[in-house]
């Protein structure tokens, strides 16, 4: 289905006040087309991931928590790569890797100093949207978080910005339901000073996994272990034990595939997160994956209805400034200055990058496609920006790969 381009912008629906949903606002309020704006977002203050409620699972509204963050925790890339392109950091944040309360701080800061906040209506949840053919609109459906009440309103175009670090992905073991003690996952877990006295079992291999198992041996946890599919391929202190993946569980006893065995008291699933909308309908759905959502055209345009928008989709390599050049390829095909080809091209270009995707391996090679995807988005959109933080982003690998429990003791110089 391919839907004609409207010549009379009118309404627009953003869904998120992350850095996302920002950046989106920040970039279409500069159109000179006559934008209505308006953005919902279902906490009570913005920042999305950023904004953490501490040991709160449930939001006000009964649903889980939009945050994953936990005590300690900081960036796992420089802010010098990850900042926005019109907004850096304050030099008095002297270290390249700031903790959650700095990156919220400052996203706040990016909001006050564009005048962001006109646009935004908190604690309202979108519950659900559905597209009108007949009308080419939207309808939007909007619970507000405190009272529940419901409003139903009518948009020309929707562009999600809701993120996807929500939705725990966690496999089931062989024998998990007889483990007597507390299993969770990464999501939940808030500070390791909770679990002092524990024989720590985390498993899987993302920064998540290697990074609370380094807050735990700091923290002094009885023992930590780590248990993955692949190797780990980090310098990580010889205290923390490094396993291959859970064969069974026995109470609490857990087999590995290498035909060791250990005793635990906690189990952390650092598996990663599904991508999920519950509120879209299943027409305006797409399969995603891991590290590639699709079909979505150029990471942000969903080809069976082009009124319909992502952003921050793709994994967490390139962050902040990706988000810029998604939001300004929507800006561009708005305001006509970016023609969308028939739905047909805008598969085959889908199917070609995802060629090239499912052939790599190494964290490298993944930076390189990723800032492959970066420099078609700054192309297309005739963007000043000549930058690349592929050099940034390849020395904090390496750094990793060295000396893990150092990394952001690292000093990076500024991009922007």
């Amino acid at each position: 289905m391919q839907i004609t381009s409207k010549l009379q912008m009118k309404r627009i629906c953003i869904i998120g006040a992350g850095p996302s949903g920002l950046i989106t606002l920040k970039v279409l309020q500069e159109s000179k087309l006559s934008l209505e704006l308006v953005c919902y977002e279902s906490q009570k203050q913005i920042g999305g991931l950023w904004f953490w409620e501490g040991d709160n699972y449930v939001s006000e509204d009964g649903c889980e928590v939009h945050s994953s963050m936990y005590e300690g925790l900081k960036t796992n890339g420089p802010k010098e790569a990850i900042e926005f392109t019109d907004y850096g950091f304050p030099d008095s944040l002297e270290t390249s890797f700031p903790n959650r309360m700095d990156i919220l701080t400052y996203i706040e800061g990016y909001a006050e100093k564009f005048n962001l906040h006109k646009y935004i209506n908190l604690r309202k949840r979108v519950t659900n949207v559905s597209y009108l053919p007949t009308k080419q609109s939207f309808k939007i459906v909007v619970q507000n978080a405190s009272t529940l009440t419901r409003i139903t309103e009518e948009y020309d175009y929707v562009i999600v910005c809701n993120g996807h670090y929500t939705k725990p992905f966690q496999p089931v073991y062989p024998g998990e339901e007889t483990f007597p003690g507390k299993i969770i996952h990464s999501k939940y877990f808030r500070s390791a000073d909770y679990f002092v006295d524990k024989r720590i079992l985390l498993v899987g291999s993302s920064f998540s996994a290697t990074d609370i198992a380094l807050l735990c041996y700091k923290t002094g946890v009885k023992s930590v272990t780590l248990t993955s599919i692949k190797p780990i391929g980090l310098q990580l202190p010889s205290s923390i034990a490094k396993r291959p993946i859970i064969c069974k569980i026995e109470g609490r006893r857990v087999f590995f595939k290498d035909n060791t065995s250990d005793e635990f008291d906690l189990i952390v699933y650092c598996t990663g997160y599904q991508y999920s909308f519950p509120f879209l309908d299943e027409d305006l759905l797409f399969y995603s994956h891991d590290r590639f959502a699709t079909p979505l055209y150029l990471w942000t345009v969903f080809p069976d209805n082009p009124s319909l928008f992502f952003v921050g989709m793709q994994s967490a390599i390139y962050t902040f400034t990706m988000f810029y050049h998604q939001a300004r390829l929507i800006r561009f095909i708005l305001e006509r200055r970016f023609n969308l080809p028939p739905k047909d091209a805008m598969l085959e270009h889908i199917k070609e990058w995802q060629e090239k995707e499912n052939l790599l391996e190494s964290m490298l090679e993944k930076i390189e496609f990723q800032t492959a995807q970066m420099d078609l988005l700054i192309q297309l959109t005739n963007s000043d920006a000549r930058y690349s933080m592929l050099a940034h982003f390849k020395k904090v690998r390496h750094c990793k790969i060295d000396n893990f429990e150092g990394f952001t003791d690292v000093k990076f110089d500024k991009v922007f």
